[in-house]
């Protein structure tokens, strides 16, 4: 039998040879499809001339396949099956219903921001595969200008030209001390100069918050005397409790320590003293489907016009007030 490229297959022959054996009937098939009842006859005989064996048998109540007629049924249906898989599939990439999205920040954002959003994002989309990974900003925001991650939460510091950036949160920060020590009296609210000479459990050097912490104490002449470096949030309130120095860190993390620990939250009065965290893609204009869905819900309100108006506006989860 010659290559299946000569014999000069389609979807419309094949779809009318399907019809006609369902039908039972060229007048019934034509009917379904639009066609005339000749133009199908014409087709399966044309295509029967190709394969070179009968694939429908004709008799005055109408058509019946062969046996012959039969295996190509049987394929033609399995054919079809995986064309409405394919269509379904594309489908869902086209409107962001599935897809890969990578999300990159740090763990305290992992593990406070975005469990809430994510979760409404993953039960109106459960094919959609959001790939977490843990980063500081500064390697987040490399990966968004390598590609290498569609959406990145940075915290401090700027944002390059060549990235898009949305505020998400702007937090105060706070100082935690343990309940028994003298500056925690202070409720009102302290500056950093009166850290100056005190032992200070600080978050690892290449976060953005240490960073930020350590330039404002430079500039200030504070000696911040660091006795410990930890990599986040819980157990900086840990070593602050166990008495092991002060520390400063956002608002919401300090709240939690003091609810936690034997420690004590007052607000840092300082002008740089609001850690913004900022969402930034490369270019939403150039987002996949499913990832504008996810910056959508993480935006809500706020997300750019060319965002708006989907079909997943349901998934929208306001940004947190803290």
């Amino acid at each position: 039998m010659a290559e299946w490229r000569s014999l000069g297959l389609d979807f419309v022959t094949l779809r009318v040879f399907k019809a006609a054996v369902e039908e039972q009937s060229f007048v019934s098939a034509a009917e379904r499809e639009h066609l005339a009842a000749s133009a199908i006859s014409r087709r399966i005989a044309e295509l029967e001339a190709r394969l070179g064996i009968e694939l429908l048998r004709r008799h005055d109540r109408g058509v019946e396949p062969t046996a012959a007629g039969k295996v190509l049924m049987r394929h033609v249906e399995s054919l079809f099956d995986v064309v409405e898989v394919t269509l379904s599939d594309l489908e869902s990439l086209t409107l962001g219903r599935s897809g890969e999205v990578r999300v990159s920040a740090s763990l305290s954002t992992i593990s406070s921001l975005l469990p809430r959003v994510i979760g409404r994002v993953k039960a109106a989309h459960p094919e959609l595969d959001l790939r977490l990974e843990q980063s500081n900003s500064e390697e987040t925001l490399v990966s968004l200008q390598r590609g290498t991650t569609d959406i990145g939460f940075v915290s401090g510091g700027d944002v390059p030209d060549a990235l898009t950036a949305f505020e998400y949160l702007a937090e105060p920060l706070h100082v935690v001390l343990p309940t028994s020590h003298p500056l925690a009296i202070h409720t009102g609210g302290l500056r950093l100069i009166d850290l100056d000479g005190l032992d200070y459990v600080g978050l690892r050097s290449d976060l953005a918050l240490q960073q930020l912490i350590a330039r404002k104490a430079i500039g200030q002449s504070v000696e911040l005397r660091v006795t410990v470096t930890v990599d986040g949030f819980d157990p900086l309130a840990k070593y602050v409790a166990s008495g092991m120095g002060v520390s400063i860190m956002p608002e919401f993390h300090a709240g939690e320590a003091a609810s936690a620990h034997e420690v004590v939250s007052i607000p840092l009065i300082e002008e740089w003293g609001l850690r913004k965290t900022h969402v930034c893609v490369k270019s939403v204009t150039h987002l996949s489907p499913a990832a504008k869905v996810v910056l959508r819900a993480i935006l809500g309100d706020e997300c750019p016009l060319e965002l708006k108006g989907s079909q997943s506006d349901k998934t929208r989860e306001a940004r947190p007030n803290r």
